[in-house]
C-alpha cells in the first residue's frame, strides 16, 4: 500500500521489486509469443493470409461492438451522481496531441492498401471498400470514445481495453458473473494484441518487397530473391519487437508510431498523388488523371493541396506536444 505505480508497462505494476520482476517477465514472454506469431503470419502465402485477416478483423470490429454496447447499457443502469460525466476534469488541451496521434494510429491502413488489393478478386471494388471499412471504424471509434468518456471519466484507463479487465456483466459483488462476461472480458482484453496482430503483416510484406526491391541487382543474383525476402521479413519482425522490449510504455509508442503516421497517412500519399497526377496528365492528357480509383472533389489537386497543409499544421503543433510531454522541448 502506498506505492507509487511504476509508468512503464502501462502503470500496471508497483515499483515493488517482486511485483515489478513478475511484470517485466511476463511482459517479455508476451512479446516473445507475439514475435512468433509474427514471424509465422509474414511467412505463410497472402491467399491463406486473407483469410487470417478476415477472421481477426471480424473478431476486432465484434470487440469494438461489444465495448459500446456495454457501456451503452452501464450508462442507461447508472443513475447515480458519481457517474463518470459528472467527475470529469476541466478540458485540457495540452493532450490534444496525445489525441491526434491516437486517432491517427487507429485509422491508418494506407501502408497495407497493395497487400489487400493484391488478394482482391475484383480490384475496382477497393475503392467503395476502404471507404466503407474507414466510415465503420471511425464511427465507431468516435462513438466508443463518448461513450467510455461517459461513463468511466477520469476512471478511463489510458489503455481503454482495460477497464473491462473485471467487468461482471451486472452481476452483484460477491456472487459470481456470467459465462458470457467473461467471454466478453476476455475478447475486449484481447482486442489490442489481435488488432496489431492483424495489421503488422499487411506493413510488413509491402515494406519488405520495397526494401528488397532497392537492393542492388548484382547483390539479387548472387544471393537470390526468395532467402533475400525471408530474411528482410524476419528482420522487419524482430526490430520493432526489440524496441518494444526497451521501450515498455505503451502511450510512448502510441505517439511516437502516431507521428510518423503523419508521413504515412498523409505527406507520401499526398505527394505520391500529385506527382503522379502530373506525370500522367503530361504523358496521355487530361483524361489520364481520371481513374479506378480517382474519387471528386477529394482527387483534386486543390483538395490534396489543403489536406496537405491541414496535416502540416496539425503535425507541428502535435510534434511540440510530444517534445513537451517528454521535457526535450
Amino acid at each position: 500500500d502506498g506505492i507509487p505505480p511504476d509508468p512503464s508497462l502501462g502503470g500496471a505494476c508497483s515499483l515493488d521489486p517482486e511485483v515489478r520482476g513478475y511484470c517485466e517477465g511476463s511482459y517479455s514472454v508476451f512479446l516473445l509469443a507475439f514475435l512468433v506469431l509474427q514471424l509465422f503470419l509474414s511467412s505463410i502465402p497472402l491467399n491463406a493470409l486473407k483469410n487470417v485477416q478476415m477472421l481477426m478483423g471480424g473478431i476486432s470490429l465484434t470487440s469494438m461492438l461489444a465495448m459500446f454496447v456495454t457501456c451503452v447499457i452501464a450508462i442507461d443502469e447508472d443513475l447515480g451522481p458519481d457517474a463518470g460525466a459528472d467527475m470529469l476534469p476541466p478540458t485540457n488541451m495540452s493532450s490534444f496531441g496525445k489525441l491526434v496521434t491516437a486517432a491517427l494510429f487507429s485509422q491508418i491502413c494506407h501502408q497495407g492498401v497493395p497487400t489487400i488489393v493484391g488478394v482482391m478478386r475484383d480490384k475496382r471494388q477497393a475503392k467503395s471498400v476502404f471507404r466503407t471499412s474507414l466510415a465503420y471504424t471511425l464511427c465507431l471509434y468516435t462513438l466508443l470514445c463518448l461513450a467510455t468518456t461517459y461513463y468511466f471519466g477520469p476512471r478511463t484507463a489510458s489503455i481503454v481495453t482495460l477497464n473491462w479487465e473485471d467487468y461482471t456483466g451486472g452481476a452483484v459483488n460477491g456472487t459470481q458473473r456470467a459465462w458470457w462476461a467473461t467471454v466478453i472480458s476476455t475478447a475486449v482484453l484481447t482486442f489490442p494484441v489481435i488488432t496489431v496482430s492483424a495489421a503488422f503483416p499487411l506493413n510488413l510484406i509491402p515494406l519488405a518487397s520495397t526494401l528488397v526491391q532497392m537492393l542492388p541487382d548484382p547483390f539479387m543474383d548472387k544471393v537470390g530473391r526468395g532467402l533475400t525476402t525471408r530474411v528482410v521479413r524476419i528482420l522487419l519482425c524482430v526490430i520493432p519487437c526489440y524496441l518494444a522490449y526497451l521501450v515498455h510504455e505503451v502511450s510512448k509508442i502510441l505517439e511516437f508510431n502516431g507521428m510518423f503516421g503523419f508521413v504515412v497517412a498523409f505527406f507520401v500519399p499526398c505527394f505520391l498523388h500529385l506527382a503522379a497526377r502530373s506525370q500522367a496528365v503530361s504523358r496521355w492528357g487530361d483524361t489520364a488523371a481520371r481513374t479506378a480509383y480517382w474519387s471528386s472533389p477529394s482527387s483534386s489537386k486543390g483538395f490534396v493541396r489543403a489536406l496537405l497543409w491541414v496535416a502540416r499544421l496539425l503535425a507541428a503543433y502535435t510534434l511540440s506536444q510530444v517534445l513537451k510531454d517528454y521535457s526535450l522541448l
